[in-house]
């Protein structure tokens, strides 16, 4: 007879258990290939609602590539994408569920925030519509985007009556206050805008455009150890949002300090991989410290992704006019003249 002896113990150990715990790794990860775009959709809007944009964002992708025409994945995509900075793919995934006959109004207001968060402030007040059905805080988170739009078109007068409007529709939206201290700082009543932007705190107090906007308010009143402590607190309610790091980098650039820049970066890329703005960033930063080389393969990559991001065209063309490429420079330093006719900056150049 054969010895057959028992496998040892050590070999089960060795052997057997890393493959055991291999064939459930690449189970887990391969269970998304068998749910159905309804289950890979509803696990998504269970986690948005959880605040989980990024791991949201990729379960729609998943539902998304099993069904191209789910509007409700194309509807969410554009939520989170919005949520997370990223206005290009929030302008796509919107205008897409429109297509395919998503909710017009939850649609339309995705479309209109992406629009916004790119600087189209015409388009974006175009497709922010008053829709006679709306009431209440969604009709008053339309008025309010409504307002900040006519802001960027410098239209105060318009802007104060949708916030006035935004606040009567609902007085408990941190929103209307918000807007009320975004009027108040293009009126350059510092007073009046903190004292705006702390009433949305108090309504809001996690809310993340609030917190920022005071830390911007302080920056610009030269109280930058302030702005620094409002920029941290945004961090700490918002652990896994990259703005406030951006903010952080944007005051540490004023203040030209190369390595808190980068160091904020960086933090803000590990809160959320992929976002363009800390590519941007880390080319004005280069720029300012005349490392044009590795400034322009910065914009490049920005501009690769969005080739209309007016900021990233002018230092483009600034950094081509600091390298002596006359030509680049030149086009470029006209396509935003083209769009702002009173960047003197970039007539200047």
């Amino acid at each position: 007879m054969l010895n057959r002896r028992r496998p040892s113990q050590r070999f089960i150990a060795t052997t057997l258990a890393p493959a055991l715990v291999l064939g459930v790794t690449l189970a887990l990860n391969g269970c998304e290939r068998f749910q159905s775009v309804d289950s890979l959709y509803q696990d998504a809007a269970a986690r948005y609602q959880k605040g989980e944009q990024k791991a949201v964002i990729i379960q729609l992708k998943s539902a998304l590539q099993k069904d191209p025409k789910h509007a409700p994945s194309r509807l969410l995509s554009a939520k989170a994408y919005n949520d997370v900075g990223d206005y290009a793919s929030a302008e796509k995934e919107a205008a897409k569920a429109l297509e395919l006959g998503a909710n017009a109004d939850q649609a339309g207001f995705e479309l209109a925030r992406a629009l916004l968060g790119q600087g189209q402030f015409q388009k974006a007040l175009d497709a922010a519509k008053v829709a006679p059905a709306l009431s209440g805080e969604v009709l008053a988170k339309v008025l309010v985007l409504r307002g900040d739009a006519q802001l960027g078109l410098r239209q105060v007068p318009a802007a104060k009556e949708s916030y006035a409007a935004a606040a009567k529709a609902a007085a408990e939206y941190y929103g209307s206050y918000l807007g009320q201290a975004r009027l108040a700082a293009v009126g350059n009543d510092a007073a009046e805008a903190m004292r705006q932007i702390d009433l949305a705190i108090q309504k809001a107090p996690q809310a993340l455009d609030s917190l920022l906007l005071k830390g911007d308010l302080l920056a610009a009143q030269g109280k930058n150890e302030e702005a620094i402590a409002a920029y941290q607190a945004a961090v700490k309610a918002n652990p896994s949002r990259a703005a406030p790091h951006y903010r952080l980098a944007n005051l540490y650039l004023v203040q030209n300090k190369p390595d808190e820049v980068a160091k904020a970066v960086q933090a803000g890329q590990k809160a959320e991989p992929g976002g363009l703005e800390g590519r941007y960033l880390l080319a004005r930063n280069d720029f300012q410290q005349k490392k044009y080389s590795d400034a322009r393969a910065h914009i490049q990559a920005v501009l690769r992704t969005a080739p209309n991001h007016l900021p990233s065209v002018l230092l483009a063309g600034a950094i081509s006019a600091a390298l002596g490429e006359s030509e680049i420079a030149e086009k470029n330093l006209n396509r935003v003249i083209s769009a702002i006719p009173n960047n003197n900056y970039a007539r200047t150049l």
